[in-house]
């Protein structure tokens, strides 16, 4: 509830306590590393 999350599964990113994105729904492979890279750094 905290996070509001209403599908599972959900994966929020955060990036210094702040959430920077969120996916919903199952991902490929692809997709999560691609949103974990653009967050890095």
């Amino acid at each position: 509830m905290k996070y509001g999350v209403r599908s599972i599964p959900t994966l929020i990113i955060f990036k210094k306590g702040q959430e920077v994105d969120r996916l919903m729904g199952g991902q490929t492979k692809a997709v999560l590393q691609a949103k974990l890279a653009a967050h890095a750094g």
